[in-house]
């Protein structure tokens, strides 16, 4: 059954993305023109998902919306992960002083919602989808950096990582040959745990209207613009950029944890 569930969310996430890159080739419709004789019109033929109050298209609104969260999903998972395991690499040393140091620095950033330095350092970046990735990766490793270095600290005492060590290992090629292969699923699962954190970070700062620009689409600032859509009784405006949020963030959730199950193997 688990298997099933995994493909069935590997279908997804796949769909979502043809429908995100493909969508716009066969689409007539641009995703910020506005057609003031088409205002607020319910899903039908010409217009699939209606359009919203200033009469854009809303099919071609969610596809350009969801690519930005996809290029968010995997630019700011895969340079949250990297940092985390860049900070844990350094965080793990012979000295109890130096990993002492580490870990203090760590529950100090921890201490703070991150929510708080994003939406800071986002009102400067302007809405670019690089700058936002950047930012919500180096303001959201922490988390995933303190499991990395729990478990390199413990795989460092295991036998395979002993011997090494005694055969001559340097400390890069003990942590990143030997014990970071036995940690791949738990990089996966950290990768998608930082990805889903982007998705929804770069969601909320859309939504807030945090460093967004006028021509950006997100999903986040399309849920924000259904607000006064909803008092309009327009359901579509909620609906479909909400549902698509909440498939992609339970396709990358199931992927990623089910990476390890049965025969799935990475």
């Amino acid at each position: 059954m688990r298997k099933v569930i995994f493909f069935l969310a590997c279908f997804v996430f796949l769909a979502l993305v043809s429908f995100a890159f493909v969508t716009p080739f066969f689409s007539k419709f641009e995703p910020n023109f506005t057609d003031f004789m088409a205002v607020n019109l319910a899903p039908n033929g010409e217009h699939i998902f209606g359009t919203d109050i200033l009469g854009r298209d809303n099919l071609i609104r969610v596809a350009y919306a969801l690519k930005n969260s996809l290029l968010v999903l995997l630019l700011a998972g895969f340079l949250t992960t990297l940092f985390s395991l860049i900070y844990a690499y350094f965080g793990t040393s012979k000295s109890r002083v130096c990993e002492s140091l580490f870990d203090k620095g760590l529950d100090a950033f921890l201490s703070i919602p991150n929510i708080v330095f994003i939406m800071l350092f986002s009102s400067f970046s302007s809405g670019d989808l690089l700058i936002t990735s950047f930012i919500i990766a180096i303001c959201s490793f922490m988390q995933g950096a303190k499991v990395f270095m729990q478990n390199l600290r413990l795989n460092k005492k295991c036998d395979y990582a002993e011997q090494a060590v005694i055969n001559g290992a340097s400390k890069f090629s003990l942590i990143c040959f030997e014990i970071l292969p036995n940690l791949k699923h738990l990089i996966v699962s950290i990768f998608g745990i930082n990805a889903i954190n982007a998705v929804v970070m770069e969601a909320t700062l859309g939504f807030f209207g945090v460093g967004s620009d006028a021509n950006k689409i997100s999903l986040g600032i399309m849920l924000n613009e259904s607000k006064e859509a909803l008092f309009l009784g327009s359901w579509w405006m909620v609906l479909f950029p909400g549902v698509t949020l909440f498939l992609l963030i339970l396709a990358t959730s199931i992927i990623t944890s089910n990476s390890k199950n049965g025969n799935i193997k990475i």
